[in-house]
């Protein structure tokens, strides 16, 4: 996390810890970015391809991160027919840096982990079933990944189809 996420934290919270966040191994992240490949259908471990077949990928939901109130990615899960995990994985930078964080952490203090015209960011758990993606204008977009590679048969339902 960036140190001057955390200096805002702090002062907007004086006396709290910014919340726990690991920063993944290069290890994990090669096997996150490998096992993200084998769901997208994209071989070897390129962060830029990646990122891009995310982004060609048909989502499940969309819309945008409101200005005024809390951002609920928990709820989009919910939404989806997900649980909210225990903790989620956070892919900066082309998974240059991944970071595991409490998805309640997360969700209540969004705004001072995700910044608007600065921050692409990919959410995700370990079980690679769905993405979370926000980008940098504040549009969000939520896909439900399959455990076999595209394009054999397309995994991502429309809302109500199934």
């Amino acid at each position: 996390m960036e140190d001057h996420k955390i200096e805002n934290f702090e002062k907007d919270h004086p006396g709290v810890s910014f919340p726990t966040h690991v920063v993944q191994s290069a290890e994990a992240r090669v096997r996150l970015m490998r096992g993200l490949g084998e769901r997208l259908g994209i071989v070897g471990s390129d962060g830029l391809k990646l990122v891009r077949g995310l982004q060609s990928t048909v989502p499940w939901d969309t819309g945008e991160v409101p200005e005024t109130t809390r951002f609920d990615f928990l709820q989009i899960l919910e939404n989806g027919g997900f649980e909210a995990p225990e903790t989620v994985l956070v892919n900066w930078d082309r998974f240059e840096t991944v970071e595991s964080i409490a998805a309640t952490q997360l969700a209540d203090y969004f705004d001072y982990i995700w910044y608007p015209s600065v921050d692409d960011i990919e959410i995700m758990d370990e079980s690679l079933k769905w993405v979370l993606r926000v980008d940098h204008s504040g549009c969000w977009s939520f896909m439900k990944l399959c455990s076999r590679p595209r394009p054999a048969e397309p995994c991502n339902f429309l809302p109500g189809s199934g």
